[in-house]
């Protein structure tokens, strides 16, 4: 047995043509409703009189609150989610429960061998494009940007965002060991029209994307806290090189270096709890984590200081300029540090 989540908003007449098709008594057929005002609901209110296994949940949201909370309400373990506008045939529902016998997800592809697309021209050419966009975060994967798969509940175990694409978040997020993809031929909607604004769809899946590259690959998150660093560390360090020069006389030879200095713990302070509240968040730090941490980066420090010095001295670059280089040069190094020694552990309840 399985169970089969339909999201819905405003599908009276695909619906007509689908529930009958879809209903079966292997499987149970949940119409997630998400405030539809044209009969939809009391469509599915009077088939329940003739179906035992046909239920009705009501809510609000989006098409992905709609999945989850089908998914959490479904009675069986094996879950399959497909649209309801007809564009999904309702035979592949039963192939993709099946494929879970041996599999954590199956994905229905429209490019895998046997599938294909009935799509609208423009519309291929944004999915394959999509797609193309997607490919290092599930490389193995031809339709990454599916609307039909199936997933076992128990995998169901983390925390998903409100996202376009939640079949992405589970390929990224999840902890999936296997996945299938079960080829399918896509059909045109049934009947009436897409409910999504084109333009902030197409931004929001953007955005989506862009978190999720975050998520797979920590060491973007790193970058873009290493940047946002780089970028305060700059700002402090050419007004205090400016009043350092004019006012101190102490290593006043060598004066773009003791600002540097300022300026590297201020900012290196603020790259230790960003790092910590966000690129490493699955990950545990002792009590010392703060001194660990300056313990660890103190001799990428030293190693800056000298670059400086030689791009100052030797090669006349400008203080500034010389800071901004030696920075970059080391990200690496300082990641390394950062991920194999500051932040080594797991927390209890993630994997890696």
């Amino acid at each position: 047995m399985y169970s089969v989540v339909l999201p819905v908003l405003n599908e009276k007449e695909s619906l007509k043509e689908l529930l009958p098709h879809l209903l079966s008594p292997k499987c149970e057929v949940i119409v997630v409703d998400n405030g539809s005002t044209d009969g939809s609901v009391e469509l599915v209110e009077t088939a329940r009189y003739n179906y035992s296994n046909l239920r009705l949940s009501k809510g609000t949201g989006t098409v992905t609150d709609a999945i989850l909370r089908g998914i959490k309400e479904a009675y069986y373990e094996d879950v399959v989610i497909m649209d309801s506008d007809g564009s999904h045939p309702p035979e592949i529902a039963y192939k993709l429960a099946m494929s879970l016998d041996s599999k954590d997800m199956a994905i229905g592809s429209r490019y895998a061998r046997g599938g294909y697309s009935k799509d609208s021209l423009r519309n291929k050419f944004i999915s394959k494009g999509l797609n193309l966009l997607t490919y290092p975060l599930a490389p193995k994967i031809t339709d990454r940007v599916s609307g039909l798969w199936a997933i076992k509940k128990s995998k169901f175990n983390f925390s998903i965002r409100n996202t376009v694409k939640p079949v992405l978040e589970f390929l990224v997020r999840g902890k999936l060991k296997s996945v299938v993809e079960v080829p399918y031929g896509f059909e045109p909607r049934v009947s009436g029209k897409t409910k999504h604004n084109r333009s902030t769809l197409i931004f929001r899946t953007f955005w989506d994307v862009f978190l999720l590259y975050m998520a797979k690959f920590r060491v973007f998150n790193y970058m873009v806290v290493g940047g946002t660093c780089w970028i305060i560390n700059l700002s402090i360090y050419y007004p205090l090189t400016l009043a350092y020069k004019e006012t101190v006389t102490f290593l006043n030879h060598v004066y773009y270096l003791p600002p540097f200095v300022v300026s590297t713990f201020i900012s290196g302070s603020i790259h230790y709890f960003m790092n910590r509240k966000w690129t490493f968040t699955d990950r545990k730090d002792s009590s010392l984590g703060f001194l660990k941490f300056w313990t660890s980066m103190g001799p990428t420090a030293i190693l800056d200081v000298v670059v400086i010095y030689l791009l100052v001295e030797y090669l006349h670059l400008e203080p500034v300029v010389a800071v901004a280089i030696a920075i970059l040069g080391v990200f690496l190094i300082r990641y390394t540090i950062a991920n194999r020694w500051v932040w080594n552990h797991t927390r209890e309840g993630s994997e890696e």
